[in-house]
């Protein structure tokens, strides 16, 4: 199993301010997150969202694109991790519609797949730059990228140059 974690290089950040999600600190000092996992696969999606909750994480989950575009429009949330293929609404078009509707989630917004070798998936991380794993993935693995995200963000979002 490995994970993959990819965001090209020349990536521009937009400038917005949000009201940050509510942070804790947990035992050994790091912050507890709130994330929100959109999968239709449903043992996955519990055992994700298990271990993140084990780890410390407050983690809420949809089983569809469409659900999970709404809670995400409609929360507050550190980090969204979302499948590439759901039914209904995909994983591409729910984050080209997250990204367009709420632009404050960039840098946040995590994509999971086990389909890199689709032309049309590779178009879609090529032109969108976010950041994406390979599934399948191990979950401790998981959790460093998850951090790493909020780390750059908020490293992001304090710098001199966004202010």
């Amino acid at each position: 199993m490995h994970i993959a974690a990819s965001r090209p290089h020349g990536s521009q950040s937009v400038l917005t301010y949000v009201t940050e999600p509510r942070r804790t600190v947990r035992d050994g000092g790091d912050e507890a997150m709130r994330i929100l996992y959109i999968d239709d696969e449903p043992s996955l999606r519990s055992l994700v969202s298990e271990f993140l909750r084990m780890v410390g994480h407050e983690c809420e989950t949809e089983p569809s694109g469409e659900a999970g575009l709404d809670r995400a429009l409609n929360g507050e949330f550190d980090v969204i991790i979302c499948d590439m293929h759901l039914p209904g609404i995909s994983g591409a078009d729910l984050c080209r519609r997250l990204l367009a509707e709420k632009p404050s989630i960039e840098g946040r917004l995590l994509l999971a797949t086990g389909d890199l070798l689709s032309r049309e998936t590779q178009e879609f991380f090529s032109q969108t730059g976010l950041p994406h794993i390979h599934k399948p993935f191990k979950l401790h693995e998981l959790n460093s990228v998850i951090k790493g995200l909020a780390r750059t963000h908020r490293a992001e979002s304090t710098s001199p140059s966004t202010q």
